[in-house]
Order: C-alpha cells, then structure tokens, then sequence
C-alpha cells in the first residue's frame, strides 16, 4: 500500500497532477489544497496537507489559500482526533521543498521510545519505513486511511 518516492521534477506538482499514486487517494479536496495520507511514511493518520498551486512558502499564500489552509488544517487535526482518536499530532513545515506541503505527523505510543519532540521526526520516519510493514501493519493503514475518508466525506 506505501509507495516508494519516484523521481519527479516536484513531488508536490505530481501529487496535484495525478502522476504520484498513494494509498486512499485524495482524502479531502479544498480550492487550493488537498490532504493525503503520506505515501511514503508507513504511519497511520499520517497527514500532508499539500497546496494545489507550486510554490514553497506560507509567505507566497494568497489571503483566499491563508483562510482555506487554517480551515483545512483544523478539519484534518479534528478527523485524526474524531475518527483515528489521535490525541497528540506535530505539525511540520519546511521551507525547504520546492512545493509546499504540511506534514501532520500523529503520536502513537511506540514513538515515545525516540527523543520527544519535532528533532526525531525523520528518525521515527524511518523506523516506519523499515518496520510498519507487516501484512497487519498495512491493514491498520488501509483501516485508518478508510476512517478519514468517511470522515472527511461525512462533514
């Protein structure tokens, strides 16, 4: 069900464009951004908030994708705590992609073995990547991924 990262000129624009499969496809659609569940970070209720139009930076918004985003992002934190019951989620943005995405990365138990806080984000990425893989594992992902699409389609 997770895919490796392909080669693209910009992953955000081939997420946008339909050339990125990912697992439950697009799972909200606003005007100027989409949620998905990461397609790559093995991690139920995972959440990118990605923007339909390629730029980098929070900076570049226009003032109609500044309220859209604050709107979206609070509908996707209320579906991982309403639907998945994620009590506790950090939210990661670097400007340092090319096309702008939020990261809504949930906690689950088994990551309070890692340093607490944003600095052990890629290292819990990568245990999911090389552990979160079993045939159950992917059932609780393809579960998850089910419970935010109703969720999503309900409000």
């Amino acid at each position: 069900m997770v895919h490796k990262r392909q080669d693209f000129n910009c992953f955000g624009c081939s997420i946008q464009n339909g050339e990125h499969k990912f697992p439950g496809g697009f799972l909200y659609s606003g005007r100027y951004f989409n949620i998905v569940q990461d397609p790559c970070i093995p991690i139920p209720g995972f959440l990118v908030v990605n923007a339909k139009r390629h730029i980098a930076s929070i900076a570049q918004f226009t003032p109609s994708e500044t309220k859209e985003f604050t709107q979206i992002v609070y509908i996707a934190r209320k579906a991982m705590l309403e639907a998945l019951g994620l009590k506790t989620a950090y939210l990661v943005q670097e400007e340092r992609s090319c096309h702008f995405h939020l990261w809504i990365l949930p906690e689950y138990e088994w990551m309070k073995k890692f340093k607490p806080g944003i600095s052990s984000a890629r290292k819990i990425m990568r245990y999911a990547t090389e552990h979160l893989i079993t045939k159950r594992d992917q059932g609780n992902l393809a579960k998850s991924i089910r419970k935010l699409k109703k969720y999503f389609k309900d409000i």
